[in-house]
């Protein structure tokens, strides 16, 4: 059997091998393997689509130079926002501070969070405090273990206004409340909002 082609055949199959391309190439550029936004705090997720990350303070502390970030849904109402009723609107607040001893300043790296800074020796330490409001009543408050290791914060990215910047990280945090350990996980980037 001879198949022949005409120029008219030609084109169609051109044209059919074109889009099939195309949509191969739509499909496989679709696929997004970065993490959601997104916080896991005692099994409940806790979407940070809508969320902004605040620069709020810089300070120095035992040869440390420090500076607070915080996430929220809300919109902070005061320059210092370290409570959930310190945001308008809002359903939750992460409170993230990192500090380096290095003279050049907060870098991308590994953070590890401990509770009592003033007998830290690493180059790079942080903090993590975070409150979930509950309806009707007092928000969850979670805050770095004190008898064990926090989790250790993943920061890309870069430290100022308008710097897109990634936080990450995965752990065991203490419910204020109960005073036991829960597993927390956070997913968050963004550009960063300098209200200092």
């Amino acid at each position: 059997m001879r198949i022949i082609l005409t120029t008219s055949k030609m084109k169609w199959l051109g044209s059919a091998f074109l889009l099939a391309f195309a949509l191969t190439l739509v499909n496989c550029g679709g696929d997004d393997e970065s993490p959601a936004l997104q916080a896991t705090v005692e099994g409940k997720k806790i979407s940070l689509k809508n969320a902004k990350i605040y620069l709020a303070n810089e300070d120095t502390y035992n040869d440390y130079t420090y500076r607070d970030y915080f996430i929220s849904d809300g919109v902070p109402n005061n320059s210092s926002p370290w409570s959930l009723s310190d945001y308008d609107d809002a359903t939750f607040f992460i409170a993230v501070e990192l500090a380096t001893k290095s003279v050049d300043g907060l870098s991308s790296g590994t953070y590890p969070a401990i509770d009592n800074w003033s007998t830290a020796t690493g180059d790079k330490i942080a903090y993590l405090y975070y409150e979930v409001a509950v309806p009707g009543g007092d928000p969850l408050e979670y805050d770095n273990p004190s008898d064990v290791a926090g989790p250790n914060v993943v920061v890309k990215g870069k430290f100022d206004g308008d710097d897109t910047m990634t936080l990450s990280f995965s752990g065991n945090m203490v419910n204020d409340d109960t005073e036991e350990l829960v597993a927390t996980n956070v997913y968050f980037s963004g550009k960063v909002v300098d209200i200092r």
